[in-house]
């Protein structure tokens, strides 16, 4: 028998609720750094929620997850030690993992609560990547671990929330933090940053990000990035392959909002 469907507000901005159409339920909690809540919804598959915000859904995940993984990894010449900062559901390092020749693969979230949430009810966001052999979890603050840390990183990834008021997240988005991130760097060392909000209002934030003057260039754009932004990702060359008849009047198409 179904479960009778559902609204779930997406509540955690301060002038917009967006509804999302749900089935079921799966998890609501609090860890001690934020409500967590998992619900399966219509359009979009399992959604992961932090304090009323969306953070990552079945549907999608992997076009931010391999966004950010996978240029500094192909940039680097042979990257064999990578740091994950944040990334508690997991597929950050699904697609760290992706590489053979990496052999050791540390990932940092401060939150274990929400790591365990999402390894059990999120398990293919992770694809086994958590029971990794390479792999050393360690529910720790992300900044504090590198400041003790002794070894430098081929590549290192930050994949955070928000930093919203209270957040522990805040601190991981200074100058400061920047400067210790890049001193555990090795020579040929990468970085890449979770860079926060385009919408045009909500901007400021993602700009004070890339000021000159950090120990290497932050900036999101730059000619070649804006090239690139009008390559078409795999899946919609997939979809031209796969749908080859021509919509005519004869045989038209309908859209499904």
């Amino acid at each position: 028998m179904m479960s009778e469907q559902f609204w779930f507000a997406e509540d955690g901005a301060e002038n917009v609720v967006i509804l999302f159409r749900a089935r079921h339920r799966v998890y609501a909690g609090k860890s001690r750094y934020a409500r967590i809540d998992v619900i399966d919804t219509v359009e979009y598959g399992r959604v992961l929620f932090l304090d009323g915000i969306v953070q990552s859904a079945a549907l999608d995940e992997f076009i931010y997850h391999e966004s950010l993984v996978h240029p500094a990894m192909l940039v680097h010449p042979a990257p064999r030690s990578v740091c994950v900062i944040g990334g508690a559901e997991g597929a950050t390092i699904r697609e760290v993992a992706k590489y053979g020749d990496v052999r050791r693969i540390v990932m940092v979230d401060i939150d274990g609560e929400l790591v365990e949430v999402c390894r059990r009810h999120l398990p293919e966001w992770s694809a086994g990547a958590l029971e990794d052999r390479r792999l050393e979890l360690h529910i720790a603050d992300g900044r504090r671990y590198l400041e003790e840390a002794k070894e430098t990183f081929d590549v290192i990834l930050v994949d955070l929330g928000d930093p919203t008021a209270g957040s522990p997240a805040v601190s991981l988005f200074t100058r400061e933090f920047y400067d210790l991130v890049f001193r555990r760097l090795t020579s040929q060392g990468l970085a890449c940053f979770q860079g926060e909000d385009l919408q045009p209002n909500r901007l400021a934030f993602h700009a004070r990000m890339v000021i000159e003057g950090q120990p290497f260039r932050l900036r999101y754009l730059s000619p070649a990035f804006l090239s690139c932004l009008f390559r078409l990702p795999a899946y919609v060359e997939e979809a031209y392959a796969r749908y080859r008849e021509i919509m005519t009047d004869a045989r038209p198409c309908t859209f499904q909002p």
